[in-house]
This record gives C-alpha cells, sequence and structure tokens, in this order.
C-alpha cells in the first residue's frame, strides 16, 4: 500500500472534485468539464519499485456514458508522458467496472489516466486505482450471511411476500463469501493482500468466472508459523460490495 497524491488535472466540474477519485466511494465521483482530452496525474512518490499490473476504474453513471477511452500513461518528471498501455473503451458499459491492463515493464514515479474520444454524457469517475495483481491460488467460494448495509424500503405483500427496495440513489449490497486457501498458495502474496485490502484500506478485486469483484477482505488472520511453514489449509473471508442501481430490487 502506498500513499499517492494528485499531480493535477485537467477539469473538474463543480461539485464533482479530483480527491473523489481516492476516497473509496463509490457514490461520490469526479467529472471533467469538457469533451476535451483530459489527463488525470498521480504522484506515487520517490522510490517507486512496484509496478502496476491493471488501472481500476469504477464509472458512475457507467450505463449512460456516450463514448470514450481511457488510456494508462506513465511519466518520470511529471510533464512528460507516454502510455502505459491500449486505450480501452469505457462508453455504454454493462458494469461500472472497468479494469485496464497495463503493458509498461518499468516503474515510474508518476501514473496517470488519459480520457480521450469524449462525445455525448461525460463519464463520472467514482475510483481510480493502479492495482499490483496478486495470485494466492484461492479454491471454490461459499456465499454466507448475505447482509444488507443499506436504507431500504419494505413493501409486505398478500400471502406473506416481502419486497425490499433501495431507497437511496445509488448503495451496496453486503456479501460475505469465503474461500479455501489450497496448501501451494502464495502466502506472502496473501498476506500482502491482507495487509492491503483489509477492511477500510484500499479494495480488492478479484477474479470471478467472467468479471471483476470489488470486494474488502473482512477478517483473517495468519501467524508466522502458518505462513513460514504451511501447516494447515486456511479460509479467508471477504466482504462483497456489488453496485446496486436506484431503483433495482433484491
Amino acid at each position: 500500500m502506498r500513499a499517492v497524491v494528485f499531480d493535477g488535472i485537467t477539469s473538474e466540474a463543480t461539485g464533482f472534485p479530483k480527491e473523489n477519485l481516492l476516497d473509496n466511494n463509490p457514490d461520490t465521483a469526479w467529472r471533467p468539464t469538457s469533451t476535451a482530452t483530459q489527463l488525470i496525474e498521480l504522484d506515487f512518490g520517490s522510490g517507486v519499485t512496484v509496478l502496476p499490473d491493471v488501472c481500476f476504474l469504477f464509472v458512475h453513471n457507467y450505463s449512460e456514458v456516450g463514448t470514450a477511452n481511457a488510456t494508462p500513461q506513465y511519466s518520470d518528471d511529471g510533464s512528460s508522458w507516454s502510455a502505459g498501455g491500449a486505450p480501452t473503451a469505457i462508453g455504454s458499459l454493462t458494469e461500472p467496472i472497468k479494469v485496464i491492463t497495463i503493458t509498461e515493464s518499468s516503474a515510474h514515479r508518476y501514473w496517470g489516466l488519459a480520457l480521450s474520444s469524449l462525445t455525448g454524457t461525460l463519464p463520472d469517475i467514482s475510483m481510480l486505482h493502479f492495482c499490483v495483481e496478486r495470485d494466492v491460488g484461492q479454491g471454490n467460494d461459499w456465499p454466507e450471511n448475505d447482509q444488507d448495509v443499506s436504507f431500504n424500503i419494505t413493501i409486505d405483500t398478500n400471502g406473506g411476500r416481502v419486497f425490499k427496495i433501495a431507497k437511496n440513489r445509488n448503495t451496496f449490497k453486503r456479501f460475505t463469501r469465503q474461500f479455501t486457501i489450497p496448501i501451494e498458495a502464495n502466502y506472502t502474496a496473501l498476506r500482502n493482500a491482507v495487509q492491503d485490502c483489509r477492511v477500510d484500506r484500499w479494495p480488492l478485486l478479484y477474479y470471478d468466472a467472467s468479471s471483476y469483484i470489488l470486494a474488502r477482505i473482512d477478517d483473517a488472520s495468519f501467524t508466522k508459523n502458518e505462513i513460514s511453514y504451511q501447516i494447515y489449509q486456511p479460509t479467508i473471508t471477504f466482504a462483497e460490495l456489488p453496485y446496486i442501481e436506484s431503483g433495482e430490487s433484491y
């Protein structure tokens, strides 16, 4: 986990400041002011040795964006920028999460995201993270203990049926999922993931079948002996935080 500060941004609309990109809240967002090419510049500080593998975006109004391309950028001086990956379309998405592969193979102090070819409705971006992939070799998962953490309207109907509808415009439903970690797992990577993503730190992305899921590690602990000697097959629980659109029932 590394502290990140803004080094610059092309524009920001009133009420949609750049700080919303890093507050880990999908219900706040940054928005540009025009269709001109936009560059979000982040300073990871001196002595950077970790190379990000992907750029993670959470596009708040994902289904409304006209057209837009997002391209990872990197720089060593904060002024001369180069593409760190291929342009990726983020308009008319079917879900708010977009993960863009970074192809640059060297570490750099400055990283950013260029938005180009903007037309129609401008994107509201709630989260921007440059992420490191950690393959811990997780096995099967089991959903447990669904828990609502949003404001709902409860509608009772004839026959005892109960419906819950999200009252606030955008919200979460919390799911607890448990993964079995096999003996051959990379325990150092697992420990790092736990430290980076526990509860109120940076969100964790895990790949589930065909899509990326935004999650946080709910609770897990590993002793030095367990990591060093792999003396048992532990389990780890994630709190999954999917995005619920206004008016959707669940």
